[in-house]
């Protein structure tokens, strides 16, 4: 089965990507409109809840085996590691549920939404064997059918029954069907016709592994700490109402984020390749046009929530939302702020400022951290969005000066 070209791989990860973050802001938009806001600070609360732990024990093992061209290690031993993490990840979900949830309904949809991520790191680890093997159409297209697919069921059930475990439930079990009827088959018949190397699995390599992923792990889990950090603090503050109208307002700026991604991972092959060439000048030229881009994403999204928020907030999620218009203007300052730091830890990658970045996102949960504290409980959902602001703020003021240091330390070529 032959590669596709460059240019299908990327017009395919962006749309797949596109459309799995649409049906994301779809989900709360069919929460907002079948359930109540506590329905939707529920749901908030479970996918806040289960994230860190889910995406720290993911490992970036994707990625991991994606670039291991030269069979390191074997795929069944990545494999076996994935069943561990996966099973693990399911296990901490399911203790989390117990601690965070202050009612039965609440208690029952952060383990659901634990099963539902143990199936997603599943799925995810198939897309390794799409990237590998440069066939980002099957990518694109699981993720397409999975994210409107699911939404669609979850929409249906809770329209039907108004109950969010229900709903939940019937999301993941679409999820179980594309894995199983879809996923899995394909990625297994590009692995056996396109694979070389080693085929059996060992403790060894699968402890291998671990060890070589765990870094990744860390800062995986750190960033998604950050990011789900304002509504953590909402939620403690003000409940499951607040934290019902502060988070949806917040996936729009996921939304944003698939396009972070379909701009960054294409050039960061040229980025590497000015890098490994010392080209100092074509690395800076791209790592600037990588930020501007950036930032014109977010400025072009605090914009949109000025001209437009009101009547956006109202048709999206109903009117109770559409007063919380000022939070949501900076709600999307911190977006763009957050494109920003994104986009420039791509050079920085490239660069191998590895730890740096870990220190970026720390300094980043710990400002957001701090002025949370004092701001939320006096100002609610204003001074979450207040104190995201500050956090990206001072991690792209970070971010961007790590990449000075990154160009100054580029070899002169001889």
């Amino acid at each position: 089965m032959a590669e596709l070209s460059t240019r299908a791989n990327f017009l395919w990860a962006l749309i797949g990507r596109v459309v799995y973050g649409l049906s994301q802001w779809g989900t709360i938009v069919a929460l907002a409109k079948f359930g109540t806001v506590e329905t939707v600070g529920v749901f908030s609360l479970a996918l806040s809840v289960t994230a860190p732990p889910t995406t720290f024990l993911n490992l970036n093992l994707r990625n991991l085996y994606a670039t291991d061209i030269e069979d390191r290690f074997a795929f069944a031993s990545y494999q076996r590691l994935r069943y561990g993490t996966a099973l693990g990840g399911l296990a901490i979900c399911f203790g989390l549920a117990a601690g965070f949830g202050r009612t039965s309904a609440a208690v029952l949809a952060i383990a659901l939404m634990g099963g539902a991520k143990a199936v997603e790191t599943l799925l995810d680890f198939r897309y390794g064997i799409y990237q590998r093997f440069g066939r980002m159409d099957r990518y694109g297209q699981s993720l397409i059918v999975r994210g409107s697919f699911g939404t669609i069921t979850l929409a249906v059930a809770m329209w039907a029954t108004a109950n969010l475990p229900v709903a939940l439930l019937a999301m993941g079990g679409v999820w179980v069907v594309v894995l199983l009827a879809l996923d899995v088959p394909r990625s297994r018949t590009i692995y056996q016709a396109r694979a070389s190397g080693p085929r059996g699995w060992s403790w060894p390599e699968v402890t291998s592994i671990g060890r070589l992923a765990f870094p990744l792990g860390v800062v995986a889990l750190i960033d998604s700490f950050t990011q789900n950090l304002p509504r953590y603090l909402v939620e403690y503050y003000g409940g499951a109402q607040a934290l019902g109208l502060y988070a949806p307002m917040t996936y729009v700026v996921v939304v944003g984020a698939a396009f972070t991604f379909a701009v960054g991972a294409p050039l960061a092959p040229r980025l590497a390749a000015f890098h490994v060439a010392r080209d100092r000048r074509g690395f800076t030229r791209l790592s600037v046009r990588l930020i501007v881009l950036g930032a014109v994403m977010g400025v072009a999204g605090v914009v949109f929530a000025i001209a437009l928020g009101e009547p956006f907030l109202a048709l999206a999620y109903g009117p109770i939302f559409a007063e919380h218009d000022h939070v949501f203007v900076w709600i999307m300052v911190s977006g763009g702020l957050q494109y920003v730091m994104v986009l420039a830890m791509y050079p920085l990658t490239v660069a191998r400022r590895l730890r740096i970045q870990a220190l970026v996102f720390v300094a980043v949960a710990l400002v957001t951290l701090g002025f949370g504290m004092r701001w939320v409980p006096g100002l609610g959902l204003l001074g979450a969005a207040y104190a995201s602001v500050c956090g990206f703020a001072v991690g792209s003021v970070l971010a961007l000066a790590a990449n000075v240091f990154a160009v100054l330390s580029i070899p002169a070529k001889r």
